[in-house]
């Protein structure tokens, strides 16, 4: 095996996202951004690639008959906040407009530890 990557698929909001992500969370950065061809399709993500901290998470949008299905909880990217006050800053940007499933409270060697679900519907756990 030569490696395994996370992959969102979502249903044409994959750019906004991606470039969300790249301002909130530190040293993350696009690295890559193809569209489709297609008219209807043109203005959507075929393959997408955000780096952060050099993992790669890959993103598409989903054509209009083959559309993903709602993301959920059941999947989350897990983020080691370097500090306090990176894990703050994180938070309040992923949390605003989306929802808190837990947290933050201290949870097992962590000071803070939460669960959340971003205005994109991707599930984010944050520990400190």
């Amino acid at each position: 095996m030569k490696s395994i990557t996370p992959f969102i698929a979502l249903n044409g909001n994959s750019e906004s996202a991606m470039r969300y992500y790249s301002e909130v969370i530190p040293n993350a950065k696009i690295t890559q951004k193809n569209k489709f061809d297609e008219a209807d399709d043109n203005n959507k993500v075929f393959q997408g690639v955000l780096n952060i901290e050099g993992m790669d998470v890959n993103f598409v949008d989903m054509k209009r008959n083959c559309p993903a299905p709602e993301p959920n909880w059941s999947f989350s990217l897990m983020v080691e906040c370097s500090s306090e006050d990176e894990f703050d800053e994180i938070f309040e940007a992923l949390s605003s407009e989306g929802t808190v499933i837990m947290g933050p409270e201290p949870i097992c060697e962590y000071e803070r530890a939460t669960w959340l679900t971003d205005k994109f519907g991707v599930t984010w756990q944050l520990v400190v």
